[in-house]
């Protein structure tokens, strides 16, 4: 049976739909919690610095976009473990596509990407082998913050901040694995 654009809008629509305020836009997952905590949001990249807030939950983009990595990071505490928290993209027909991960041999592979038609992503936590669906509602700066333990607590977006160290974009103070990604 073949799953059409429509129809995995329809269903990440659902999931999105039963969602809980603490798991924002994550779906529970089949073999464990969600690896997505939450997800910060900001209109644009700052010059310098500029505060966070929760991500908008509505609506979907469509048409042609961007996708760029601008920064992210394991936390520190799993730095020097196996696994990783990973973002794919998944393209209309259902085939996902690997974009950025941060492991322990690296976390600061950045890249870029031209999409037609809307923004599917997958989070992933490479070492539970978790993923959970997501769709993107709009143009920004997007901070995931990404589960890698089952101690890891959503941060409070509206007490961080997106601050420029030259061409990448960090969060100081958070204590989970993140990723940033600005869509346009």
């Amino acid at each position: 049976m073949s799953t059409t654009r429509r129809d995995f809008l329809r269903y990440a629509g659902l999931a999105a739909a039963v969602m809980s305020q603490s798991g924002l836009f994550a779906a529970a997952t089949k073999s464990g919690p969600s690896p997505l905590l939450s997800v910060g949001y900001a209109p644009a990249l700052p010059a310098t610095s500029g505060r966070l807030a929760t991500a908008p939950r509505s609506g979907s983009i469509s048409g042609d976009v961007r996708l760029t990595i601008r920064g992210g990071a394991r936390a520190a505490q799993y730095r020097t473990l196996p696994g990783g928290v990973a973002i794919d993209v998944v393209y209309p027909n259902g085939r996902n596509c690997y974009f950025w991960s941060a492991t322990r041999a690296n976390g600061d592979l950045y890249g870029s990407l031209a999409l037609h038609d809307g923004v599917s992503l997958s989070i992933k936590d490479l070492a539970a082998k978790t993923e959970a669906p997501l769709i993107l509602g709009r143009t920004g700066v997007y901070v995931f913050a990404l589960r890698e333990g089952a101690n890891d607590v959503a941060p409070d977006w509206n007490r961080l901040d997106l601050v420029r160290e030259g061409n990448r974009f960090t969060v100081p103070g958070v204590n989970v694995s993140y990723a940033v990604l600005m869509v346009e």
